[in-house]
């Protein structure tokens, strides 16, 4: 089965965005977007920076890495559109 050691990672980080964008979409609707796409700005540009100045191997981990922290924010991203269609809906409603 593997180590799921990668999927706890992934699923902690999925769940703090997640909150932190449900938080912030409270003083604001079009702020549910902020956290996911900041978290995918600043996940890429950190984990480019460290590939291209690894050595050897390490330059796979660091992508290996990187596919998890985008698969995060991938993630985090549908959850805040869920999020903000379910918001819409519900003030239509009333």
């Amino acid at each position: 089965m593997g180590n799921p050691g990668p999927y706890i990672v992934i699923g902690v980080f999925l769940v703090i965005t997640s909150a932190i964008s449900y938080l912030i979409s409270r003083k604001r609707e079009k702020l549910v977007f902020l956290v996911p796409v900041i978290f995918l700005i600043l996940s890429a540009l950190f984990y480019a920076a460290v590939s291209f100045l690894s050595s050897g191997w390490d330059g796979l981990i660091y992508a290996v890495l990187s596919a998890g922290s985008l698969a995060v924010g991938v993630l985090s991203l549908i959850f805040s559109v869920v999020l903000f269609i379910v918001r819409r809906k519900n003030s239509r409603v009333i």
